[in-house]
């Protein structure tokens, strides 16, 4: 037996969107005493259902039973802090899928939806638009093509708020600290 093609995305009720591979371009083959095969999965995201095409070299085309296979669900490793004003915000990680944001979903920090997400860098960085806010310590959460990203043990917080600059307030008169409770019960 040897393989002839890989049918990849198999849908009983939409088969237009099932992809055939030949067996070369996906590196195809059956090790051990046939009983395992290997190939080279094409680019994709959530889980798909395939089937592989054998030919027995009588000329006969046999295939398996439908199988399921789940591409790696999405993994945040970091993201770098922005400024409390907000403004574009890097989600770096794996398992993001291809280019644009086909099958990115609901990318929240906490409770705050990430505007205008998209994967900027196939499968590695999304790049969405924080609002302005402050917070600590949140989780990073989106779906991709179905599947949940995961965190692990990061957490993500705004960068504190910086201090520019000190202006003097107008004072009646200067007094040292041990008089000032005194002065300032008694001020009207």
């Amino acid at each position: 037996n040897y393989i002839t093609q890989l049918i990849w995305n198999y849908d009983l009720n939409n088969i237009g969107q099932a992809t055939i591979y030949s067996a070369a371009s996906t590196s195809a083959k059956v090790i051990g005493l046939n009983t395992a095969l290997t190939f080279t999965t094409p680019e994709g995201t959530g889980s798909k259902k395939f089937r592989i095409a054998f030919s027995n070299g009588a000329g006969e085309i046999q295939t398996t039973n439908y199988k399921t296979f789940k591409y790696r669900e999405p993994v945040v490793d970091y993201v770098p802090s922005i400024g409390t004003s907000g403004g574009p915000l890097v989600i770096y990680g794996l398992s993001f899928g291809p280019l644009g944001n086909t099958y990115l979903r609901d990318v929240r920090v906490g409770n705050v939806t990430c505007a205008d997400a998209t994967v900027t860098t196939a499968h590695t960085a999304i790049t969405c638009t924080m609002p302005a806010g402050s917070f600590l310590n949140q989780n990073v959460t989106f779906t991709v093509d179905g599947q949940e990203a995961t965190n692990g043990t990061f957490k993500y917080s705004y960068l504190p708020p910086t201090i520019t600059g000190v202006s003097s307030i107008d004072t009646d008169y200067i007094v040292d600290p041990p008089q000032a409770q005194f002065l300032a019960r008694n001020k009207k």
